[in-house]
């Protein structure tokens, strides 16, 4: 396989693992309750973490950084970087239909400039800056 082929694979892998990170934590946490940042919440918090959706989406986040780490030894920042914006269109997807989260025009425009920014950067960056 190609190694420009591989690391754009392993990034798409990367961010989706990540956003399927987002939705065990934010499922879990809907079902935890709200939770405020204050001395007397720290047990609360503490235990937040093993609750099973939410440590089950830190450990997809946890994967998906450590692809990240393999990604970056691979290929240049400036080309991978903004390919985390499809991120931002997976987890806008998913609060749309696991969550009923609004999914306004607004919205659809912007996810619609990532993708375009995401796709310019990935004709218009030469091959030499995947190792």
């Amino acid at each position: 396989m190609d190694s420009r082929v591989l690391v754009v694979v392993l990034v798409v892998i990367s961010v989706t693992l990540g956003s399927i990170g987002q939705f065990f934590m934010k499922y879990g946490m809907n079902q935890y309750g709200l939770v405020s940042l204050s001395l007397q919440e720290l047990p609360r918090i503490i235990l937040m973490l093993f609750q099973p959706f939410v440590f089950t989406g830190l450990a997809l986040y946890g994967f998906s950084s450590i692809l990240w780490l393999i990604v970056l030894s691979q290929a240049d920042l400036s080309f991978v970087y903004p390919m985390l914006g499809l991120g931002f269109i997976f987890t806008a997807l998913i609060g749309r239909f696991a969550f009923n989260e609004s999914f306004t025009w607004v919205k659809f425009i912007g996810l619609s400039v990532i993708v375009l920014g995401v796709t310019l950067i990935g004709i218009g960056t030469p091959s030499k800056t995947i190792s």
